[in-house]
């Protein structure tokens, strides 16, 4: 079903109509996100808010009417997206790791919110991932460099210790782990599936 995750009234739609599909929520798993590749100063007030309402707002609202399931069924498990750039400095992304930053702050206080509930809360932080978001990310840097899309593509993909992107479905496993019971003990955590870019 389509929602726009800042949008209130389309959030508790699609939790209305789940649960009168399916009758309760298992996992939560805040994947949408959205990006401007500009510097701070750039960035106009209504696109700061549009970026902090999806990539920040839309978890909180879908955290805020997926709770009170969770907590009657006294169990649960939430994965919100984070960044590697809510780890570390990126030019020209401030805003979105301020976002993905703030995302983290969140899952850590939520996860001890709602320990008393059998809901644990936990994190994935991507790296570099082959999305459309991260190629328009490399256009954007291809046309301020004068670079081809490849060669800035290649730079990128050196950047990481295995020299290449990940494949979305990596990323996807990942979040399937921490949802599942194999993860029954682990909440509150950030798990970095980033190549080893932070470390580095």
């Amino acid at each position: 079903m389509k929602c726009d995750v800042a949008n209130e009234n389309d959030v508790t739609s699609s939790v209305e109509q789940i649960m009168k599909i399916y009758g309760r929520i298992d996992v939560l798993n805040n994947n949408a996100g959205i990006v401007i590749v500009r510097s701070l100063d750039e960035i106009l007030w209504d696109e700061y808010q549009r970026v902090v309402n999806v990539n920040l707002g839309g978890i909180f609202l879908f955290c805020k009417h997926v709770i009170p399931v969770m907590k009657k069924q006294k169990s649960g498990s939430i994965v919100n997206m984070g960044s590697v750039s809510g780890h570390v400095g990126q030019i020209d992304h401030s805003l979105y790791g301020a976002t993905k930053g703030a995302v983290i702050a969140l899952t850590r206080a939520l996860a001890w919110e709602l320990a008393p509930w059998n809901i644990r809360v936990n994190s994935v932080s991507p790296g570099s991932v082959d999305t459309p978001m991260l190629r328009s990310d490399i256009r954007i840097e291809s046309e301020k460099t004068g670079k081809s899309y490849e060669e800035v593509k290649k730079l990128r993909e050196a950047e990481q210790a295995f020299k290449r992107w990940a494949n979305p479905s990596e990323i996807a496993e990942s979040i399937y782990f921490l949802a599942s019971d194999a993860a029954s003990f682990i909440t509150g955590t950030d798990l970095l599936v980033d190549c080893g870019w932070v470390s580095k």
